[in-house]
């Protein structure tokens, strides 16, 4: 009986919401609670619930469920977002300045590969960066890399646009690899949200210990702690997106003709130049048995983007936001230490 009751409870939740959102999102925000509690020290809050009566308990558990149910689904309709911030796409003038850093570094890394060009270089490539002579292409982050790898190999190996042709390949892909797709997909979004949020109780519980004035070792508790495990969760994030990335590559690889067997059977000659036709006839509306020169509208629908301009230094972005919170660590003890 608890099953089916647990199974009626939970069926109308997708599952993948379940897992990847929402217990991340109350595991949060019950953290949160926790840590901001009014004169805050280890089983307070707890002492407190108890000390209320079961209907007061019931209510409360209520409005918990409630305020996480919300906000993860906030959160969930944000994921998209929440991705693209992690691949580098930062807006505003400190965005694009901390972008371009990132970038040269990440090109400087590509350049060392490509001139060892030895297994485990190429390996490296092959995985996790663009081309080297397609240097525009290159992300400010490791993630936004590994994720742009897996969008150009269609166009390297047979000049298909990923993002035009996906949606018209996902209809016809078989079940179980799209099964791969979206469960690899999903491992990341888990990973990217443990991440964000880890990062934001950080925050949180390291201010809240300042302002409260707990004792010195509860800021780098409650700040380096969440910092180490955002941190972890970004990279087990960059590992699931290489994952990701294999099962897209093998959909393109096993699975593109079927597209060009329903949408272009007539068209004639190579597959890249049905491809091209086929492109700028959903891009261009270009009628696809025109007479076009191959690569001449690809490039414009295609254009390459200016090159960034160069940061006077290479800075690890990486080892600065270490040494960022080292150094807040150090200063928030401190403070606790002294008052």
């Amino acid at each position: 009986m608890l099953d089916k009751a647990m199974e009626a409870t939970v069926g109308a939740v997708d599952r993948r919401f379940l897992i990847t959102v929402f217990l991340p999102t109350a595991l949060f925000l019950g953290l949160t609670v926790v840590t901001v509690w009014p004169s805050f020290r280890p089983g307070g809050a707890l002492t407190w619930w108890q000390s209320q009566s079961g209907e007061l308990r019931l209510i409360g558990g209520l409005v918990f469920l409630a305020v996480a149910l919300l906000t993860a689904a906030l959160l969930g309709s944000g994921l998209g977002l929440l991705v693209r911030v992690y691949e580098g796409y930062w807006p505003g003038r400190l965005g694009t300045a901390v972008a371009a850093l990132g970038r040269r570094h990440h090109r400087k890394v590509l350049a060392g590969l490509a001139v060892r060009a030895d297994a485990a270089s190429y390996a490296r490539i092959e995985s996790g960066y663009p081309f080297p002579s397609d240097r525009a292409e290159v992300r400010p982050t490791t993630l936004g890399n590994v994720l742009r790898n897996a969008e150009l190999h269609p166009r390297y190996r047979y000049g298909v646009d990923a993002v035009l042709v996906w949606p018209r390949l996902f209809q016809l892909a078989p079940e179980r690899a799209l099964a791969c797709v979206a469960a690899a997909r999903a491992d990341v979004e888990l990973h990217l949200t443990v991440s964000a949020l880890s990062v934001l109780y950080g925050l949180i519980a390291g201010t809240a210990q300042l302002l409260q004035m707990g004792p010195w070792w509860s800021f780098p508790l409650l700040f380096t702690g969440p910092m180490a495990v955002g941190l972890l969760s970004y990279l087990a994030a960059v590992a699931a997106a290489r994952t990701y990335g294999t099962h897209v590559k093998a959909i393109f690889d096993l699975h593109r003709l079927d597209v060009l067997d329903k949408a272009a059977a007539d068209l004639p000659g190579p597959e890249e130049e049905r491809w091209h036709r086929l492109q700028e006839f959903w891009y261009r509306a270009v009628p696809p048995l025109t007479t076009v020169v191959p690569g001449v509208a690809s490039a414009d629908a295609h254009p390459t983007a200016p090159p960034d301009e160069e940061a006077r230094r290479s800075v690890r972005l990486s080892g600065w936001l270490a040494m960022g919170v080292l150094l807040a660590t150090l200063a928030g003890s401190l403070f606790l230490l002294m008052i």
